[in-house]
């Protein structure tokens, strides 16, 4: 005689296992939220450290782009007088050498 999937289901139901089974699982569950509670607060102090780190980075980055474009600038300046000076020496030097810019002459 076969029996029924009700009868299955009734007799996994009183059954000892199953209900030690499902007794294990939730008992499990608060020291698996621990865990989770446990990397999750893991995770957001790595990433706070992140983001302080990714700040600080970025004000070094700032601050070294405002010097990389000072010196563009000296350096366009400087060139700019080279090529008067190259253009004066190159023809009948009746005036004066040039002179250096005062913005190029303040960094020398």
């Amino acid at each position: 005689m076969m029996m029924t999937p009700a009868e299955w289901v009734s007799l996994a139901a009183g059954s000892s296992v199953l209900s030690a089974a499902v007794t294990a699982v939730a008992a499990r569950r608060p020291s698996m939220a621990k865990v989770f509670a446990e990397n999750y607060r893991d995770v957001v102090e790595r990433l706070a450290k992140v983001e302080t780190r990714l700040d600080t980075v970025e004000r070094e980055r700032d601050a070294e782009r405002q010097e990389h474009g000072f010196t563009k600038e000296m350096l366009r300046s400087a060139l700019r007088w080279i090529r008067e000076a190259l253009a004066w020496a190159a023809g009948p030097r009746l005036t004066e050498f040039p002179p250096a810019p005062p913005e190029l002459m303040k960094e020398l």
